[in-house]
């Protein structure tokens, strides 16, 4: 497994550049919400991360079509729950694209775009320096 540092689940653009500039240094990776490929599509996704120098993961459920568009588009993994035949084709994929399939989802710390900003720098903070995710 590629070494993606601490995961964080993000939905909007703002808190995505919020954490970029907040966690220069540390090795962090964004994750979308749960199935949120199947529920937004991935040109959401790829909006809300492209630019960022940030490792980005996209859960696609059980979507191989959703997680095959992901890893072209260059997303550093997805995660897949769909069946194995799948997972084996698209762990072709993944490796040519220099990508990874992760058949489970990691724990990640929540940043709602609704949480106010210094929350959310509070939440990060504690997170990065504990493992804190609540």
């Amino acid at each position: 497994m590629k070494s993606y540092g601490r995961f964080i689940e993000i939905s909007d653009r703002l808190t995505a550049a919020r954490v970029t500039g907040w966690s220069r240094g540390r090795r962090i990776t964004f994750i979308s919400p749960v199935d949120c490929a199947a529920l937004m599509g991935f040109p959401w996704w790829h909006a809300i991360v492209s630019g960022l120098d940030i490792p980005s993961v996209v859960d696609c459920g059980d979507s191989a079509n959703l997680a095959a568009t992901s890893l072209r588009g260059g997303h550093s993994g997805v995660v897949f729950q769909g069946n194995a035949a799948q997972r084996a084709a698209l762990t072709v994929l993944a490796q040519t694209c220099g990508a990874e399939i992760l058949s489970e989802r990691p724990a990640a710390l929540k940043l709602k775009p609704e949480f106010p900003e210094h929350y959310q720098q509070h939440l990060l903070s504690e997170y990065l320096d504990n493992g804190a995710t609540e």
